[in-house]
């Protein structure tokens, strides 16, 4: 009853080191927090490790729990105390010369970065690797680190980070190959195999062979102070792989000395296979490598149409003359020569009973893209011609047809040749010959244009009171020997002038009404002359007495036209002016400015 605690209760509180659950290695001990009543409740702190009780707080990495119990009550805690990072003090790849492998070498400095004073850790290089991206010559080639470790007592506190990877260098391998001394026949050939070489300087990487070897020498002529020269190598890895470009070079050359050929006959014996005839020497001495010789016959190497021979190539046996090539074409027993056109054929050389043979096609040329030429024109009455360009071959033109373009732009066949006025298209489908290849199809344009055509009235006259009249037209254009027939519609005529009108010639004729699809055609108007009309007097013989005044006879007009008769001669003023033996000779007009008959030329005269 005189407990003086809040509600007779107390707490002991345990809390991870310095309230984290996590914290890197430093070396020093974690050691859990008491918290609460700490005045009136105390109890141990017992550490483990798994299941193994500690004697104190932990300092070394690891998981760990911490526990107060009081009566049969237990309160725990977890934390971890996590590796400390380190690095090499320094670590640097070295350059290298080519040695077929991918191991780089390392200075390496002393002491890691990271530890905690006074612990017992330390590097060890033993496992390390140091790593090209490959074994051959480069430079800036990468350099990458694994298996590096630590070792110590203390090192179970502490992760090492691998080395960043470096960029280094892999310089070629130097070595000098010498041609060995040589001594050759004249004529012969200086033997070019990897035996005749030998290394002077430097070394090949372990495993590594030179497999071929190019060895030259003039043998032309007898000499004892000539070279053997190589010129070129080839070195494989114990895989077969080409690593010649891992190696730099240097040549030396050898001494060649030649010789004088002994004398030698060949006796051949003649094999023949594909393309090759082979001749094995038995006669004793024999300079030919192995005894042998081979002649063989080889296809030409363009095989496509161009009108030059395609003839086959051969070599040469020595001492033996090479015989001609005999050629044959398939599907064509009749075939001589040497092959040009398209086909297949077979060549053939022949030694005693040996035969080599080759065969090959003469492919066909391609058509390339032939052109159909055909030229505007005016209408000639001609059909229009056309040529086809780009046609070497002289392709075969398998149907031609005709279209003619209709006034809405379509196009309509046309059945033959064009030769009326129009717009017209050409289609030729050119196709395959012997030689080439590839129907093609070319397409022209064109357009025979309408030809001038000029028809011309002739002039005509005609006498006052005639109807207007023509004298026809004169045509000046029409081609191809055509006539006024092939125009359209009728021809017809305008006037300027008017029956019963003025006389005179300014009158024209003008032509129109004919039409045409092919000529273009231009009307030209010709001249009307309108001559005055002749009439004749009629006189009375009524007999006129004595009056002592002017007295007229009478007369009649005879001839006129248009309702004009004698009784109106008044109109023309005419006065009696003449008498011989008492009858009327002459009469005068004296309205002359609207005379218009014909005998009153002057003052419209006297008649």
């Amino acid at each position: 009853n005189q407990c003086n605690l809040t509600e007779h209760k107390a707490t002991l509180t345990i809390g991870e080191p310095d309230g984290k659950t996590s914290m890197v290695y430093d070396g020093t001990a974690k050691a859990a927090v008491l918290t609460g009543d700490t005045d009136v409740l105390t109890a141990d702190v017992v550490y483990k490790k798994g299941n193994t009780v500690l004697p104190s707080a932990p300092s070394d990495a690891g998981n760990y729990t911490a526990s107060i119990t009081l009566g049969e009550a237990t309160a725990t805690v977890s934390y971890e105390i996590t590796k400390k990072s380190v690095t090499f003090g320094n670590i640097t790849a070295k350059d290298k010369v080519y040695d077929g492998t991918t191991k780089a070498s390392c200075t390496i400095g002393t002491g890691l970065k990271g530890t905690v004073s006074g612990d017992n850790v330390y590097a060890y290089v033993y496992t390390g690797n140091a790593t090209f991206e490959d074994a051959n010559v480069g430079v800036n080639k990468t350099v990458t680190f694994s298996n590096w470790r630590i070792e110590g007592t203390d090192k179970g506190n502490y992760e090492l980070i691998q080395p960043e990877p470096q960029y280094r260098t892999i310089t070629p391998r130097i070595i000098t190959v010498t041609a060995k001394d040589q001594t050759v026949a004249v004529g012969g050939t200086v033997v070019s195999t990897p035996d005749q070489v030998e290394i002077t300087s430097g070394t090949l990487v372990s495993g590594h062979s030179i497999s071929e070897v190019t060895l030259t020498g003039d043998t032309s002529a007898i000499t004892d102070s000539g070279t053997v020269t190589s010129s070129a190598i080839k070195i494989l890895d114990s895989s077969n792989v080409d690593v010649t470009a891992n190696y730099l070079v240097n040549y030396v050359a050898g001494k060649l000395t030649v010789t004088e050929a002994p004398a030698h006959t060949h006796s051949f014996i003649y094999t023949g296979s594909g393309v090759t005839i082979t001749a094995d020497c038995s006669a004793a001495n024999c300079p030919l490598t192995d005894h042998k010789a081979t002649l063989t016959i080889n296809a030409p190497t363009s095989l496509t149409y161009d009108s030059t021979t395609k003839a086959a190539t051969t070599g040469a046996i020595p001492g033996v003359t090479t015989p001609e090539i005999a050629y044959t074409k398939e599907g064509d027993t009749s075939f001589t020569g040497t092959p040009v056109n398209a086909g297949t054929y077979t060549a053939s050389i022949t030694l005693k009973d040996a035969t080599a043979s080759v065969k090959y096609t003469i492919a066909k040329a391609d058509i390339n893209s032939p052109t159909l030429s055909i030229q505007d024109k005016t209408y000639d009455g001609q059909e229009i011609t056309y040529t086809i360009g780009n046609n070497p071959g002289g392709g075969e033109v398998t149907s031609f047809s005709w279209e003619k373009k209709n006034s809405d732009n379509s196009w309509s066949s046309v059945s033959d040749t064009p030769k009326d006025a129009g717009k017209y298209r050409g289609i030729a489908v050119i196709g395959e010959t012997d030689n080439y290849q590839g129907a093609n199809t070319t397409t022209a344009e064109f357009t025979i244009s309408k030809a001038a055509l000029t028809v011309t009235a002739r002039p005509k006259t005609i006498t006052y009171g005639d109807a207007p009249a023509n004298a026809g037209v004169e045509y000046s254009g029409l081609v191809n020997n055509e006539a006024e027939a092939v125009l359209n519609g009728t021809l017809d005529y305008d006037y300027t002038y008017a029956q019963f009108g003025d006389v005179g010639n300014g009158y024209t004729i003008t032509p129109k009404g004919l039409t045409s699809d092919n000529y273009e055609i231009s009307f030209v108007a010709g001249t009307l002359t309108v001559d005055q009309k002749e009439v004749g007097l009629m006189w009375s013989h009524t007999p006129l007495t004595y009056t002592g005044k002017p007295q007229a006879p009478a007369a009649t007009a005879t001839g006129t036209v248009n309702d004009q008769r004698g009784d109106g001669l008044h109109r023309h003023g005419l006065r009696a002016d003449r008498r011989q033996g008492g009858q009327l000779q002459a009469a005068q007009c004296e309205q002359h400015d609207l005379c218009h008959w014909q005998g009153f030329p002057d003052r419209h005269g006297e008649g």
